[in-house]
């Protein structure tokens, strides 16, 4: 007789909606996993189990987070009990329960140190995948910024991830703005936030000596194409 399921696996939808909570207690062993060099922001997808933590002093719904073995935070404390509800109602031998997980940001300068955001690809329905098998846990890395990739029509392209899972979040114009100052040793692209104030979301940057290498005295015009889950393509061009 085959022994019953012991795994239980949420497949991607790339939207990855739900971030953890106290990274910042936890940032060494993110940064273990991460692996972004000094000067370089973190972009690595790999595999995070859910585990019931029972013996939480400070909350009964507690769920923590796992990745490579390593505590890495917890479920937001608002999330906790409706990830609880969605458990109660796998069979009783299912033991481990994992969910594709994207660790961004990190980025370590000289002046300071900027936090990681570790965010849980949950969808809103118990649909899992059983198996008697763990899912692969290699994890993928992309730290840092893509080079940008020509295009035989004379335009650049580069894939990107969208620093926000609610798409709401972003200007209705989907507009991507160029910001440097003489202050910066780069040339930085915002996607527009919803009210259309301030910089908004950090998609990509070049070195001042790479723009000029590439584009020259030409302005650039910078178009974000969404995707289905979280990456995107940023496209330039020389004209609109």
């Amino acid at each position: 007789m085959a022994s019953p399921f012991t795994y239980a696996h949420w497949d991607s939808t790339g939207a990855f909606k739900i971030a953890i909570a106290g990274t910042s207690h936890y940032r060494a062993e993110i940064e273990l996993i991460s692996r972004n060099l000094q000067d370089t922001r973190s972009l690595a997808i790999c595999l995070a189990y859910l585990v019931l933590d029972e013996q939480n002093p400070h909350d009964a719904n507690a769920v923590k987070v796992i990745i490579g073995g390593k505590l890495v935070g917890y479920l937001p404390a608002g999330y906790a009990q409706t990830y609880r509800s969605y458990i109660s109602e796998l069979p009783r031998h299912v033991k481990h329960v994992s969910v594709a997980a994207a660790i961004t940001g990190g980025l370590r300068t000289q002046e300071r140190d900027y936090e990681y955001t570790v965010e849980l690809d949950i969808p809103d329905s118990l649909k899992l995948h059983v198996t008697n098998e763990p899912m692969d846990q290699t994890v993928v890395r992309a730290n840092g910024y893509a080079p940008l990739q020509p295009s035989i029509d004379g335009t650049y392209f580069v894939k990107v991830w969208v620093p926000t899972a609610d798409i709401n979040e972003l200007h209705r114009s989907q507009r991507v703005q160029e910001w440097t100052t003489d202050a910066w040793e780069t040339v930085n692209y915002y996607a527009l936030n919803r009210q259309g104030i301030g910089l908004g979301f950090k998609l990509y940057e070049l070195t001042k000596q790479q723009h000029a290498t590439l584009f020259g005295g030409c302005r650039m015009f910078t178009t974000l194409i969404l995707g289905e889950g979280r990456f995107a393509t940023l496209q330039f061009s020389s004209s609109a």
